[in-house]
């Protein structure tokens, strides 16, 4: 479940220390739900893997009976999608690679899926016994028009891809942050690395820049002996604030997400690691 069907819809296990939750999330997301100042942490150790960045990526699948028939320029025309990443005055951005994905299966079976289910009055037996709609029967199993529901399909998967696109482009950028002891962020929280307000030459340089980041492990270390205690965030996606920022014509990031592919607002935010404690 945790490997291969969660991800497939965009959801993950949330573990806090007494519970977990089984929600969606956006490791993307645009909005940071805490705020870590400077005063806040000693050390932040970050690393960036070099890799070709990507043009765009494209999201495939059978669609048997996705396409529609319209002429040129009068919308879109079948239910695989793309996102492909372009510069501050709309133009493609040149000289990258495409990524081809495959769509999760329940997407890509979405011609079979009998629409009633929505209001409790779905047919299992009708979808098992009958002729499906992407055998483009007549007697189909469900009364449908697939061609009507192509706009929405291609809208999802077009986030979809722009979901996996900023995902791949931010892969290997990791960072460790250690601060006072704290009970307040639990992983799958979006949080921000507010920047010291100077920057030294000599030396080791300050974090120059806001950080916006995904918590992926929480390690608290208390040692009575010495009268200390820790806590360790693990984050992955790492973007500058200029980046998080960096929306694009029509929401179309390349770095961040304003919202789920599939759930749209309604994705995991924040929780704390113990409910009601906090140092």
């Amino acid at each position: 479940m945790i490997g291969s069907i969660l991800p497939d819809f965009g959801m993950a296990f949330v573990p806090t220390a007494q519970t977990a939750y089984m929600a969606p999330v956006l490791s993307v997301a645009r909005d940071a739900a805490v705020t870590i100042s400077p005063n806040e942490y000693v050390d932040f150790n970050l690393k960036a893997m070099s890799q070709r960045p990507l043009y765009g990526v494209a999201v495939m699948g059978s669609f048997t009976t996705a396409t529609v028939t319209k002429a040129p320029g009068e919308g879109k025309m079948c239910v695989g999608a793309n996102f492909i990443a372009k510069a501050d005055n709309g133009d493609p951005l040149t000289d990258r690679m495409w990524l081809f994905v495959k769509a999760p299966m329940w997407m890509d079976d979405w011609v079979n899926w009998d629409p009633s289910a929505l209001e409790g009055d779905s047919s299992v037996s009708k979808m098992i016994s009958k002729p499906s709609h992407a055998l483009s029967v007549d007697t189909a199993a469900v009364d449908r028009d697939p061609d009507s529901e192509t706009d929405d399909w291609n809208n999802v998967m077009e986030k979809y891809a722009q979901m996996i696109y900023a995902t791949n482009t931010l892969r290997g950028r990791d960072g460790v942050i250690t601060g006072k002891l704290r009970f307040d962020i639990c992983p799958g929280t979006t949080i921000r690395v507010q920047s010291k307000s100077e920057i030294h030459s000599d030396g080791v340089d300050q974090l120059a820049t806001d950080l916006i980041g995904f918590v992926a492990r929480v390690t608290v270390a208390i040692n009575a002996e010495i009268s200390s205690a820790v806590t360790t965030l693990e984050l992955t996606n790492i973007r500058t604030d200029a980046e998080n920022n960096q929306s694009g014509k029509d929401d179309k990031g390349r770095y961040s997400m304003g919202t789920h592919p599939f759930f749209n607002a309604s994705y995991f935010k924040y929780a704390p690691l113990v409910e009601g404690l906090t140092v």
